[in-house]
């Protein structure tokens, strides 16, 4: 009877494992659902092709091909990304990073006035705070170009000998 019992502990073990990890997934998920991880990513993708098409208009490329490059890159996301492939990687990423307790006390967060406020606002400070920081470093890129002219006269390029 002993041995009997001890052959099926490893698989209440697993049993309890598995739904361990089912849960915890679970909660990952309704942590993307809630900080609405599929409109997030569009933005994402948003905030990424907004200076690549400012870039082509600064360079002088015509409007009509801005807009064809403008348009395949949208028909690209809508037809080739798809939430439903990346969600279960970002839980993952979720799971790996958080314990189940602890993606509850987010969830939890996340109901209360302070976290919807955090939901609507923190990609906006994180957008403005990307263009700060873009605009600080524009301003100090200077200084580091002259130095790294400096090492590239050093080591003149193999068609320069």
């Amino acid at each position: 009877m002993r041995f009997r019992a001890l052959a099926v502990l490893p698989l209440l073990v697993c049993s309890i494992a598995a739904a361990d990890e089912a849960s915890h997934r679970e909660a990952a998920f309704r942590i993307l659902d809630i900080t609405k991880g599929e409109r997030s990513m569009q933005t994402g993708l948003k905030m990424m092709i907004d200076p690549i098409i400012a870039g082509m208009k600064q360079s002088g490329m015509p409007e009509e091909a801005v807009q064809e490059v403008k348009q395949a890159i949208n028909e690209w996301f809508v037809h080739e990304l798809k939430w439903a492939d990346l969600k279960p990687k970002i839980a993952g990423s979720y799971m790996q990073h958080f314990t189940e307790p602890e993606l509850k006390e987010l969830l939890a967060f996340y109901q209360t006035p302070t976290g919807q406020k955090a939901l609507e606002k923190l990609p906006l400070v994180t957008k403005e705070g990307s263009e700060i920081s873009i605009e600080y470093v524009k301003g100090k890129q200077e200084s580091l170009k002259g130095k790294l002219r400096e090492i590239a006269a050093k080591y003149p390029s193999k068609n320069e000998q």
